[in-house]
């Protein structure tokens, strides 16, 4: 099992969040942790994605000025 965690800023000054990892376990997007996570991302006028293909992957988008 491997997990990948990355943060970076990107040239515009925006920062980037992306955590990965290769495992079977199950994301309910209807559940109060990822949803209050989208809603503490989109206050900041960032976007957050989240897929599940072959693992997981969840990548947060902040503008530079709110972090």
């Amino acid at each position: 099992r491997r997990c990948r965690v990355q943060l970076c800023r990107q040239p515009d000054g925006d920062v980037v969040l992306e955590i990965s990892d290769d495992g079977q376990g199950r994301i309910k997007p209807d559940g109060g942790g990822i949803q209050g996570m989208f809603a503490r991302i989109e206050a900041l006028g960032g976007r957050l994605d989240i897929t599940a293909d072959q693992g997981h992957r969840l990548r947060a988008e902040l503008p530079g000025e709110a972090v």
